[in-house]
């Protein structure tokens, strides 16, 4: 039968980078030039669904706490605009409509890679995304990478920019998964 793996909140994350572009220096930010900005959200829950048939298996309501984004900076995160914590909040979620390139079976212990596709919600926008993924399941435990990029816009989330800034609109999602195996 189908195995539901539960994911562990504590060991696995979701990030982001985007480009920011300084002109000027400020006391808020002393270099000029353009820099990769990384942030880090925790997920706060989710399932993955291995069936026997692999392309019959599934991700759902994979959920990431948009109100605790930090990013490489904390005085950064003092200046976010709070428009934008409205526009991510309070949850981002994930669950896949299919599955592609898998092989017929899955051996414990062998890495997989696969294109998983499926739907983001950010606030109350809901966008189709693909994500490429690398997994393994090695006995009761699963641990998947998975990596997607796209424009922000698409979420009618705008680039931050401020005084001294600006970001691009291109965001590179990469996801960390650790899950366990149900009883």
């Amino acid at each position: 039968g189908t195995r539901v793996f539960t994911i562990d909140t504590s060991r696995s994350t979701v990030s982001y980078t985007v480009t920011e572009h300084v002109p000027t220096i400020s006391q808020f930010h002393p270099a000029i030039g353009t820099f990769r900005v990384t942030g880090r959200a925790p997920v706060r829950g989710g399932t993955i669904h291995v069936a026997p048939s692999p392309g019959a298996s599934s991700v759902r309501d994979v959920t990431v706490d948009a109100l605790q984004l930090k990013t490489d900076q904390g005085l950064r995160d003092q200046f976010i605009d709070p428009g934008l914590a409205d526009a991510l909040a309070p949850f981002a979620e994930f669950s896949s409509t299919s599955l592609s390139g898998l092989p017929a079976t899955i051996a414990d212990g062998a890495t997989i890679q696969f294109k998983l596709t499926g739907r983001m919600q950010i606030h109350d926008v809901v966008q189709p995304v693909t994500l490429d993924t690398t997994a393994t399941i090695s006995g009761g435990t699963l641990s998947a990478s998975a990596t997607a990029t796209f424009d922000m816009n698409v979420f009618r989330v705008s680039p931050p920019s401020g005084g001294v800034s600006t970001v691009d609109p291109t965001v590179t999602l990469e996801v960390h998964l650790v899950a366990t195996a149900g009883p």
